[in-house]
């Protein structure tokens, strides 16, 4: 897979589906895939967030 700077790689697991890795040891070193799991747990975050705040705009809605 020739796409990202951390020189991501297609494997397959025991069950046969496909999943996209990277590795420890990639081109950039370890502080990338830190960055990229502190995102992707910011991601979930704001997600949620954003998820509550829907919530609480239909509630409010129903209400008037």
């Amino acid at each position: 897979m020739n796409i990202g700077i951390t020189e991501p790689k297609y494997a397959i697991l025991d069950d046969g589906s496909q999943v996209v890795v990277k590795l420890s040891r990639g081109p950039e070193g370890n502080l990338v895939l830190f960055n990229e799991y502190v995102c992707y747990r910011l991601a979930i975050l704001i997600d949620r967030l954003l998820c509550l705040k829907r919530q609480q705009k239909r509630l409010s809605n129903k209400q008037v």
